[in-house]
């Protein structure tokens, strides 16, 4: 039996109240579970960055506060002195021109916590602008000021050329000294948070400088175990990653399932029945 006029518009309210209700719980629980690997994740990096991939390594301290105890065979250095260069700004060139012949213009809004390259923001600069701020392969961003200062990202796998705005800070690492993708992983890490919530509160406003994070205490364990602990994080990252994805994907489904019952349900094109009522009320 089907109903009609208020009696039907009550039964609609009702059902679609228990089972939105339903959906909306199994979306917070799984977004609840990308909070975990969220936190995984990082628990993972900081402790191959501090401790390394042996735990029965004989420890020191290691004479900062946010970093603690690490292997004793490990350094701690400025960042500064593990690089081919000095940190460099960015160009301050308007991001107009969306020519594809032309180096892509990277700016704090390209890139994520992901690592990647958004495609929906490409913007270029002719040589004549980009000249002299061109990217090398393994070299690692920071942005300086705003709601996104202190975010990394990793110059590798591009296929072109590309170039970088003024709110980032480029940083070319000594291969010899330091892997730019040990780097970029410490820049993932609580350890660099914590040092980023000491220099902001050294400051009237959320600003990093090219001085200030030249003085960023690192972690330094040799080339080759760098190489180990890289490997082991790419490893982890990538089966977190994919577990991630999987939740995201099913929440998006669960999202639109919810928006079409809706849409269904009060357009007429879902009849709610008595049987559909006993069902939601065992939920």
């Amino acid at each position: 039996m089907f109903l009609k006029g208020r009696a039907g518009q009550c039964r609609i309210a009702a059902y679609l109240d228990k089972t939105c209700g339903s959906i909306d719980t199994a979306i917070e629980k799984k977004q609840k579970q990308l909070e975990t690997l969220d936190a995984l994740r990082k628990s993972i990096i900081h402790k191959a960055v501090t401790r390394g991939l042996n735990d029965s390594v004989e420890l020191k301290n290691s004479g900062v506060e946010w970093l603690g105890m690490i292997p004793k065979h490990w350094r701690v250095e400025k960042l500064k002195r593990l690089l081919e260069r000095p940190l460099m700004y960015g160009t301050n060139e308007a991001a107009e021109l969306d020519d594809m012949e032309f180096s892509r213009y990277i700016r704090i809004t390209d890139f994520g916590d992901n690592g990647l390259l958004r495609d929906d923001t490409f913007k270029s600069l002719p040589p004549e602008k980009a000249e002299g701020y061109y990217l090398a392969e393994g070299d690692v961003l920071f942005a300086r000021s705003g709601a996104t200062v202190g975010k990394t990202f990793l110059f590798k796998g591009y296929d072109g050329k590309a170039c970088y705005a003024g709110y980032l800070i480029k940083a070319q690492a000594n291969k010899h000294k330091l892997l730019p993708e040990y780097l970029y992983y410490f820049t993932k890490s609580p350890s660099y948070d914590s040092w980023k919530n000491v220099i902001f509160t050294q400051a009237t406003i959320q600003n990093i400088s090219a001085t200030k994070y030249a003085y960023l205490p690192l972690t330094v364990p040799p080339p080759d175990e760098q190489r180990q602990i890289v490997y082991y994080i790419d490893s982890k990252m990538g089966m977190l990653s994919d577990l991630q994805q999987n939740l995201k994907n099913q929440i998006a489904t669960l999202e639109q399932y919810r928006k079409s019952l809706i849409h269904e349900c009060v357009t007429g094109k879902r009849r709610i029945t008595e049987e559909d009522m006993r069902v939601v009320q065992q939920y």
